[in-house]
């Protein structure tokens, strides 16, 4: 019985250590194409909204696997804001799986990426009472101070006046208070654009972070930040935010400083990751990937770059692309006016990203194999790292047989014919980790207690043993 558990745990295990790292050739795939003459333009999990050449109208796709449905009703406006909700004719909110409405009244700004919250006003025109609403709670109101402007990151972005900013918890209590002239905007994983005014000019832009200090700074005019569309602002805040893969989209002004024909990508640290190369409708990085424009004569060529600057999709490919969502699907519309749908990669670089201390960590061990099997061992679902779940002993002993270059153990043991699932490799590093002197548990080396957290005192352990067990 203990055998069978053993083999069948293998098996287990192995199943999730045969999951794909991150691709090695990265690229697209064609899944749909249709004479639906539809123009998409945000788009979230297996949705998209899009107007309709002929009428339009603004209409919501849903991709079913197979197929597009069409919702029945049409806006005349609609802003996907979560993989559940959308912002409909511009004070709404409804439930994209249902499409009944969820809060009928007043005008909401923006929902939270996982849809636990809304912001709105309950009077647009005066811009007074503003409100934020627990939608996983039932849609309880609290009142906001006066001035509230955004949120993200867990925290509520305030303006006093034209020059005093400051933010507050999603309680409502204040925790950061700004230096005048200091125009900021919501947090993204954990990092916020800002302008910087001296004497009623722009002085220049900064990466801030949730203490309030610069990670990086461009000085005004050689640069100026924008996102989903780019823009060159003067005195007013950049609408720019740092994308979960902790870039930030930037533009390089021309020489009459009035202008900003080149657009490219930065991260926190102010580091070019991608060069100025683009044109000002490109969109920030989403899941892994940015939509970029360049204007070839009179044409409007788009094409879709990762992380690293990599074409995906070759300028002019298509005529129109949405950003990538999360299940990593994009709209397009082609040359001959009909609706697509592509499909790329989605990596576990999505919670690992640039701007987290563990980011390029991350990155490494996935560039160089050692976080290659191990890692899914770990916990890893589909294009998350989780990088705050706590990992177990089979899984570090893997990153090391990994990191050694899966060195053959003295003595094979014993192999399976058909390896279907794998089980080989997990043989063969544990008996490698063994021979090693890398035991776990209490010496009986049962496999279920690979599977059990492993301790600081574990990892010293190896470590130690891995260095020749000196004195």
């Amino acid at each position: 019985m203990k055998k069978t558990l053993a083999l069948l745990l293998e098996v287990i295990l192995c199943a999730a250590l045969t999951a794909p790292a991150l691709a090695a050739d990265q690229g697209y795939k064609v899944l749909y194409q249709s004479e639906l003459n539809f123009r998409p333009w945000s788009s979230y999990g297996d949705f998209v909204a899009g107007y309709s050449s002929d009428s339009e109208s603004c209409r919501i796709l849903r991709w079913t696997g197979s197929g597009v449905e069409e919702t029945p009703e049409s806006y005349r406006y609609a802003q996907l804001e979560s993989e559940r909700y959308a912002i409909v004719n511009y004070s709404r909110i409804i439930d994209l799986r249902t499409g009944e409405t969820v809060v009928p009244q007043d005008s909401y700004d923006s929902v939270s990426v996982n849809g636990m919250y809304a912001m709105g006003t309950k009077d647009k025109e005066e811009g007074q009472e503003h409100y934020l609403l627990d939608l996983a709670n039932g849609g309880s109101a609290v009142r906001l101070p006066d001035g509230a402007r955004s949120f993200g990151g867990g925290r509520i972005l305030i303006r006093e006046d034209v020059n005093h900013y400051y933010y507050t918890n999603m309680e409502g209590k204040r925790v950061l208070t700004l230096k005048e002239g200091v125009r900021p905007n919501s947090y993204t994983n954990g990092y916020t654009a800002v302008s910087v005014v001296q004497d009623s000019y722009l002085a220049g832009y900064a990466i801030m972070g949730m203490d309030g200090m610069y990670t990086a700074t461009f000085p005004h005019p050689r640069f100026v930040m924008g996102s989903h569309y780019p823009t060159v602002y003067c005195l007013d805040v950049p609408a720019s935010y740092v994308s979960y893969e902790g870039l930030i989209c930037i533009g390089e002004q021309s020489e009459d400083e009035k202008t900003c024909e080149r657009y490219g990508y930065a991260d926190i640290h102010g580091k070019i990751v991608v060069p100025c190369e683009y044109g000002p409708e490109s969109h920030a990085f989403r899941n892994g990937y940015a939509m970029v424009m360049k204007w070839v004569g009179q044409e409007r060529q788009c094409g879709l770059i990762d992380i690293t600057g990599k074409t995906i999709i070759p300028m002019g490919a298509y005529q129109d692309l949405s950003d990538v969502s999360s299940s990593g699907l994009l709209w397009a519309k082609d040359h001959n006016n009909r609706l697509c749908v592509l499909e790329v990669p989605v990596t576990g670089l999505i919670d690992a990203p640039y701007a987290a201390y563990y980011g390029e960590a991350v990155r490494w061990g996935m560039d160089t194999g050692i976080l290659e099997g191990s890692i899914y061992q770990g916990g890893v679902y589909g294009s998350l790292f989780k990088p705050n779940e706590e990992s177990y002993v089979l899984a570090a002993l893997g990153c090391i047989w990994n990191a050694k270059g899966k060195p053959a153990p003295a003595v094979t043991p014993e192999l399976a014919g058909d390896d279907e699932y794998g089980v080989n490799d997990l043989r063969l590093m544990i008996q490698w980790s063994k021979e090693q002197g890398l035991t776990w548990g209490d010496g009986t080396d049962d496999l279920m207690d690979g599977v059990k957290p492993i301790t600081r005192g574990q990892m010293m352990f190896y470590l130690w043993k891995l260095a020749g067990s000196p004195a």
